[in-house]
C-alpha cells in the first residue's frame, strides 16, 4: 500500500493522511480515526526511506561502543534511550567487541583505529543524523580520533581537541569529597589502592585524594599508597602489606569495589573488624558488595544521566546548535555506608 491508495480509500488528500500519520496539522477527529482504521487494516507502513530522502533526515542516531557487554555501557545506552525515544529518534548500535580483544589493556585499543573506521563509514551509509561513541573506560582518545561529517559525541571517553564535544564524569571532586570525610572522622593514616596508574581516573583520583590531604595539612606517605591493578587478588596482598606495617592506616580508599572487597578480606585473615579497626570505601557501587555485611561505602557513577546528557547535545547538534562548554565532567554521588567509621585520637 502506498501513501496516495491510502488516501483515495479514506477519501481524503494524501496530505490529509500525512498530517495524521505525522501529527503534523489539526484534522477532524472523525478523519483522523478513520485515516487510522485504514492504515491498520491495510498494514500500511510509511517508507522511512523516502522520507528521509525528502527530508535529509533519518531520526536515528548511531552508537558505537567498545562492548556491550563491559559493565558500565548497558546503564550508559539506557540513559540515551531514555533520551532518545520521546523525541522521536531511533538507535542504531555497533558493538566493536573490544573486550575479548584488548581484555584491560586499554591502551591497545588504538590498534584497531581500522574498525572504528569501518563502524562511522557503516553508519553514515545508514544515513544517520549523528552518532556517540561510548568508551568502556574514561581516557584520552587522541591516538584513534576519526574524522566524522555528521554531529559527533564521545561519552565515556574524551580527546584534547577543544572542538570535540565528550561527557565523563568529575573523577577529582569525588575523591576529594571521600579523602575530606574521613579526615572529618578523625582519619589521619589513609590508605590508598590505586588501579592502574597510567589510566586517567587513577591519576584523577589520586590527585583529589591529594588535594583533600594538603588542605587538611596531612602530609601523603607514599608507603600508604599500593597498587590494587583493580583487581582482588592484588589488592589483598597490597592491603595485607599495608595493614601489617608498625603504624597500619587506620582508613582505606580503594578505587574501585572489587579491590575494597580485597582490602576487607585482608583485613579480616588480620583479625581486623570494618568499620571498628579499619574504615573502607570503594567505588563503582558495583552489584557485588551490595549484599555484604557490613556494607561498604561507595561512589555512584551518573552513567545513565552521561548518557542522558550525551543524547541530548547531540540532539542540539544535529537542530545546527552548539554546547556552551564542549567538555562535560558530571557529578558523582558518595553512597556513605556502614563501612565508615570514627577513629578515636
Amino acid at each position: 500500500m502506498t501513501l496516495k491508495e491510502i488516501a483515495k480509500l479514506a477519501g481524503v488528500s494524501s496530505a490529509t493522511v500525512s498530517y495524521v500519520l505525522n501529527n503534523s496539522a489539526p484534522v477532524s477527529e472523525k478523519t483522523r480515526k478513520n485515516v487510522l482504521r485504514i492504515v491498520h487494516e491495510t498494514g500500511y507502513t510509511s517508507n522511512t526511506i523516502a522520507k528521509s530522502l525528502r527530508t535529509n533526515k533519518t531520526n536515528t542516531i548511531g552508537l558505537i561502543a567498545e562492548d556491550i557487554t563491559f559493565s558500565h555501557t548497558a546503564a550508559i545506552i539506557d540513559g540515551i534511550n531514555e533520551f532518545a525515544q520521546p523525541h522521536g529518534y531511533h538507535i542504531v548500535l555497533s558493538n566493536l567487541r573490544f573486550l575479548s580483544k584488548i581484555t584491560s589493556r586499554f591502551e591497545s585499543i588504538a590498534e584497531y583505529k581500522e574498525n572504528i573506521s569501518a563502524a562511522i563509514n557503516v553508519l553514515l551509509g545508514m544515513q544517520v543524523d549523528g552518532m556517540i561513541y561510548i568508551g568502556m573506560h574514561e581516557r584520552n582518545l587522541d591516538p584513534m580520533v576519526m574524522p566524522c561529517a555528521k554531529p559527533f559525541v564521545y561519552c565515556y571517553c574524551y580527546t584534547t581537541n577543544p572542538e570535540d564535544v565528550c561527557v565523563c564524569y568529575d573523577n577529582f571532586a569525588i575523591s576529594y569529597q571521600i579523602t575530606k570525610k574521613l579526615i572529618e572522622n578523625g582519619h589521619k593514616r589513609i590508605g590508598l589502592m590505586t588501579g592502574n596508574m597510567n589510566s586517567a581516573p587513577s591519576h584523577q583520583r589520586m590527585m583529589g585524594f591529594q588535594k583533600a590531604l594538603m588542605d587538611c595539612s596531612i602530609p601523603m606517605d607514599l608507603d600508604y599508597i599500593q597498587n590494587g591493578e583493580w583487581l582482588f587478588e592484588p589488592s589483598k596482598k597490597a592491603a595485607l602489606k599495608l595493614l601489617s606495617k608498625k603504624n597500619p592506616p587506620t582508613a582505606i580508599y580503594a578505587m574501585n569495589d572489587v579491590m575494597a572487597l580485597g582490602v576487607c578480606r585482608a583485613a579480616n585473615l588480620l583479625g581486623r573488624t570494618v568499620p571498628a579497626n579499619l574504615s573502607v570505601v570503594g567505588f563503582d557501587n558495583a552489584e557485588c558488595i551490595r549484599y555484604i555485611c557490613p556494607r561498604i561505602s561507595t561512589v555512584h557513577l551518573p552513567l545513565r544521566e552521561m548518557g542522558n546528557v550525551s543524547a541530548k547535545i547531540l540532539f542540539a547538534m544535529i537542530k545546527g546548535e552548539h554546547p556552551a562548554k564542549n567538555k562535560l565532567q558530571l557529578p558523582c554521588t558518595f553512597l556513605e555506608r556502614e563501612s565508615i567509621g570514627l577513629c578515636e585520637p
